[in-house]
């Protein structure tokens, strides 16, 4: 079908719409504004219809393009405005890589870990609660960025979605009437607002960022005359509007209030070009459907769809229905917590009465598009509010769904307040300088010391290895020594069971959930500010749990002291069978699974090794000794060196009894552990591909990396294993 088969011109028009398709730019200015004109009913007292502006002036050239017109000045006011954008884009980068790591995205990486290392859709990997797109995107972030590089993806991914607001922002600006200029200032304000700023939804990919960023993206098209200059692109358009919109709903189910209230405004402003009138409202409609129905048609196909209802659907209501309260009850909880929200941010107050205000005061002033605009500004700010409502979750990071269109209020407001601007085709230089201008606002205003560590680690970092370096010098010697035990005995990314609340039980290990139950929160039935149920648990789960346990066969096991196993569960059971603890202390425990507990045991088997101070162990093979401890000698050192010299160490100091081990590594904390040793003790070193372990008895007593180390060596004052022998180096399987 030919464009102007899909073209259906309005009454008088026909050769305006002919004229369009064969490309002229007059005809297209004309064909709007003669149905601009017949959609107000000829009134002849009305502001700038939103989309397009009077000829001549900045208001029809971009920020940019505009440098020549501003002259020398102007230039200069162009080229600072740019830099300093592109400087806060890099340093929102570093500053987001790690604050990009919070409570939530660390559980969806999790999830992704576990996706990868096993297969499979990730609802049957994890319990998840929202759409697949999440999750989608923080795999991509791992497939790209690696493990070092993961964190550097999702604050790439965070800048994006913090320009789709910013250009929503601008898109309002110039519909309310601004020149660009003004638009590209406030677009500049609010990507540092969502980037650098202080707000807890701000730097971080929460669900709740992406379904703000796809309705902005929505705006940002129904917005832009050249997306809709066709019949294919009007079609095209209105299916990705809807496309969008779907996604977002399936992302969160709440997200259908702002949502619809987005589509409803595209479909009055794009449909009142094409009769029927409903067309491009037709296109938007099957586009949601798609959007929507994608993932619940995929996994049904693809036969995990019990998986995803269970996750997607059923947790989801769980987690309403666990928190007991009526839907007037849920009100009150809203009423309260929108006077505490708002009383904590009294400016924020301002911006929106002053909004509703002006919008009252010059209603009557506005044509249909003006109007139109305002009403989906406003009923998107009442839906935020209705979307925070039904969730009865107030998290801080929720409230990236209140401040878009609260940050619109305000494009909208600095839009009519320069809409003179754009009418008079004003050139002074020193609107060149109002993104620049916008830009230090912003950074004043909460996000000084985002830029700051930014710029810091800008400098500082030069390669994502260092990402994680730096991360993890962090870490405490315990986290330390026991990522070096696991090491010893398996590899990273390997399945481990842990009963935990904590997303970083896993990611600082570097390992991945043994079963899809990634917290013990999903086996008890415990809701997050809710109650805690068995009618809360999946149907189904302890067989799940079974299954998954028996695919990954997990090596080892890890548990914290202050949040000890429900001895009532089949979790327990499974622990007290299949695991032996070889590490306890204050924080928690952790188990091997039996046969490697077992082989962890010191071994008098095997081949007679003569040792002495300063001997070599190890070079690149692995090696595993076992021996007596010199009841006499008091100290034995065990180095690892690499090309730099001295790396890493364990020492022992036999005091009575028993030995503190000294777990040494250079760059990061040291770990001192003390277990008993009595006079027959027999000691256990593995000389491991990944890492050094030294056990007691059985239990482990130290552990330090071997990465990059080349060689291991022992130092003492005298002979102090006591005829050690070697054997297998190996340890039982390591895990699904």
């Amino acid at each position: 079908m030919s464009d102007l088969d899909d073209e259906t011109a309005v009454d008088g028009v026909d050769e305006v719409v002919n004229e369009r398709d064969a490309g002229s730019a007059a005809a297209r200015r004309l064909t709007d504004e003669s149905l601009a004109e017949r959609s107000n009913g000829g009134s002849t007292e009305q502001e700038p219809t939103g989309g397009h502006h009077p000829t001549g002036g900045e208001s029809d050239t971009s920020f940019a393009g505009a440098a020549a017109a501003w002259g020398p000045w102007g230039a200069w006011g162009v080229a600072v405005s740019c830099t300093l954008m592109v400087l806060v884009a890099a340093a929102s980068l570093f500053w987001m890589e790690a604050r990009g790591a919070d409570f939530d995205p660390q559980y969806m990486r999790t999830v992704v870990e576990r996706t990868i290392r096993f297969g499979g859709s990730y609802y049957e990997n994890a319990v998840h609660n929202k759409g697949p797109l999440e999750p989608f995107l923080y795999e991509i972030a791992r497939r790209v960025g690696g493990f070092d590089g993961f964190w550097f993806m999702i604050a790439l991914l965070s800048l994006a979605a913090a320009c789709c607001v910013g250009a929503a922002a601008h898109v309002v600006t110039r519909l309310a009437g601004g020149p660009a200029v003004i638009g590209a200032s406030v677009a500049a304000g609010t990507i540092v607002h969502f980037t650098l700023s202080g707000a807890d939804y701000a730097g971080v990919l929460y669900a709740r960022n992406i379904t703000v960023a796809l309705l902005c993206v929505i705006v940002v098209i129904a917005g832009t005359d050249a997306c809709w200059t066709t019949g294919r692109r009007r079609i095209a358009s209105a299916a990705g509007c809807g496309v969008l919109a779907g996604l977002a709903v399936q992302t969160l189910l709440t997200t259908v209030f702002a949502g619809s209230v987005v589509l409803l405004w595209v479909v009055w402003r794009r449909g009142r070009l094409e009769t029927p009138r409903s067309r491009a409202g037709v296109w938007i409609v099957i586009g949601g459907a798609v959007g929507l129905v994608s993932a619940p048609i995929w996994y049904l196909l693809r036969g995990s769809w019990r998986d995803f209802v269970d996750g997607w659907w059923v947790y989801a209501r769980f987690m309403s229905e666990a928190t007991d309260r009526s839907l007037a009850d849920q009100g009150r909880l809203g009423w309260d917590s929108l006077f505490e929200y708002y009383r904590e941010r009294p400016e924020v107050v301002v911006f929106v009465v002053l909004w509703g205000v002006v919008t009252l005061v010059r209603w009557h002033r506005l044509d249909g598009a003006q109007r139109a605009l305002r009403l989906m500004i406003g009923a998107w700010f009442a839906a935020a509010w209705v979307e925070l409502i039904l969730s009865q979750r107030y998290s801080s990071h929720y409230f990236a769904v209140l401040a878009v269109p609260t940050l619109l209020m305000l494009a909208d407001l600095v839009g009519q307040a320069t809409a003179r601007l754009a009418r008079t085709g004003a050139t002074h230089p020193i609107l060149a300088w109002m993104p620049a201008l916008a830009i230090v606002l912003s950074l004043q205003i909460g996000a000084l010391e985002g830029l700051r560590v930014g710029v810091e680690s800008m400098w500082a970092v030069q390669s994502t290895e260092e990402f994680t370096e730096r991360r993890e010098s962090g870490y405490s010697g315990r986290s330390h020594t026991m990522r070096a035990t696991l090491d010893a005995v398996s590899d990273e990314q390997d399945p481990i069971l842990a009963w935990t609340s904590y997303p970083w039980t896993y990611i600082d290990l570097h390992r991945t959930s043994a079963t899809r139950y990634i917290w013990k929160t999903f086996l008890l039935g415990e809701i997050y500010l809710g109650r805690t149920s068995e009618e809360f648990v999946l149907d189904g789960t302890w067989d799940r749990f079974a299954d998954d346990l028996a695919e990954s066969d997990p090596v080892a096991f890890v548990v914290e002291s202050g949040n000890p196993v429900d001895e009532s569960t089949p979790f327990a059971d499974v622990v007290e069978s299949d695991f032996t603890p070889v590490w306890e202390d204050g924080d928690g425990t952790l188990s091997f699974r039996n046969d490697v507990a077992e082989w962890l045991e010191p071994n008098t088997a095997g081949t007679p090794v003569d040792l002495a101070d300063g001997d070599l162990i190890a070079t690149d093979e692995p090696v595993r000794l076992d021996a007596g401890l010199d009841p006499v000698v008091p100290v034995v050192e065990i180095g690892l060196t690499g090309t730099g010299g001295v790396d890493a160490s364990l020492t022992i100091n036999r005091t009575n009894g028993s030995v503190d081990v000294d777990s040494w590594r250079s760059g990061v904390a040291n770990w001192v552990r003390n277990v008993p040793a009595p006079p027959d003790a027999g000691v256990t070193i593995i000389v491991a591909d990944d890492a050094v372990l030294m056990a007691i008895d059985g239990v482990v007593a130290g552990a330090v990396s071997r990465e990059p180390v080349t060689a291991v060596w022992i130092t003492t004052g005298a002979d102090a294993l006591l005829d050690p022998v070697e054997s297998s180096a190996e340890p039982p399987g390591s895990g699904g």
